[in-house]
């Protein structure tokens, strides 16, 4: 008997469009080939901007922006039918209320079924500045930014002597998709730029991060259990006009030029040791990505995104395509694994 699955996408998250995006390309997926699938999509949970849920059950002849539509009920009766009904929750939610631990912990206080995990490993990973001290701990010459943690406008006139004349990163702490980050010269003329982006991101977030800009080529990487082994897929690299990317970057596929590699050279090879290290150090259990920034030499640690984006143009999927794997077999192995471990 397949396992029965509730899909669950949108969420309250300034990513709300990412998770849209991700749910119509496993749903166009589903409706070629939804009988190869080791388990059963039997539902549809889309969780409203504002808090609310709409469940409906899986009908392919629908279009996917159907199941945004239908009898609304409160987030937590749309939980407490899942744990009724004994289905298992997919999760396509990303940032705030989806990979922060707050959902996590409702799903693990509930016993629901579902790939959310347990509250402590996607908090870390949504925490970029809690993160990279953890990191730091664990590889000896993995290097990290010099970062600045703000929670409050005023503070950058604080440290503005510490900065000034230097090349730095502003970005929030805990959002993803870049969402408000650029890179900018720390100089007079530049200030009220730099208190603008910190106010945006301040609305948003608690914090936001000052980080040192390391002009350098940037790779990424996704970690995953296949058959109970750690592995790495093959490894991304982007460039852009900019030698940064930032949410521009990453909102237009014609600013950005992603191409994955065959893991057999001394670089990528690295790339995959650091990044399954992590993924074990972490005790991660689905499909993660951590990207790094390459100069002289040096890795540099940026970010581990504990539950990646799945929509069709994302590193995760050109990466899977690489491997001669697809979205299906993705899920497939997310279910399975949270299922048996």
């Amino acid at each position: 008997m397949k396992t029965k699955v509730c899909i669950i996408f949108g969420g309250q998250s300034s990513e709300h469009k990412d998770s849209l995006d991700s749910f119509e390309n496993i749903y166009l997926h589903l409706q070629k080939d939804f009988n190869s699938t080791y388990y059963e999509v039997t539902h549809v949970f889309f969780a409203t901007q504002d808090g609310g849920a709409i469940i409906n059950e899986i009908d392919y002849s629908k279009s996917f922006e159907d199941y945004k539509e239908g009898d609304r009920i409160d987030l937590l009766e749309g939980f407490q039918y899942i744990k009724r009904n004994n289905i298992f929750l997919l999760s396509t939610l990303f940032s705030q209320n989806g990979e922060d631990g707050r959902l996590q912990g409702l799903a693990s206080l509930m016993r629901i079924k579902s790939n959310l995990g347990e509250p402590l490993q996607p908090s870390l990973c949504s925490s970029k500045f809690h993160l990279n001290h953890f990191v730091r701990g664990i590889i000896n010459d993995l290097n990290i930014p010099r970062t600045i943690r703000l929670a409050a406008e005023e503070e950058l006139d604080i440290t503005w002597d510490k900065v000034y004349g230097k090349e730095m990163v502003v970005k929030p702490n805990a959002l993803g998709s870049s969402i408000f980050t650029d890179k900018f010269q720390f100089a007079e003329r530049n200030k009220k730029l730099i208190k603008t982006e910190i106010r945006k991101i301040l609305q948003e977030d608690k914090y936001a991060l000052l980080q040192e800009y390391i002009k350098g080529q940037e790779y990424t990487c996704a970690v995953l259990r296949i058959d109970g082994k750690i592995q790495a897929l093959p490894v991304g690299q982007v460039e852009t006009d900019r030698n940064f990317f930032g949410y521009p970057e990453k909102a237009s596929i014609s600013l950005n030029r992603k191409s994955i590699l065959e893991n057999d050279d001394p670089i990528t090879l690295r790339v995959a040791e650091i990044s399954k290290t992590l993924y074990h150090e972490i005790d991660l259990n689905t499909v993660a990505r951590f990207d790094y920034i390459y100069k002289d030499g040096e890795f540099y640690f940026l970010e581990c995104n504990a539950f990646p984006s799945l929509h069709r143009y994302s590193f995760l999927m050109q990466m899977l395509h690489k491997d001669s794997k697809d979205i299906l077999w993705l899920l497939d192995n997310i279910i399975y694994n949270c299922i048996n471990n």
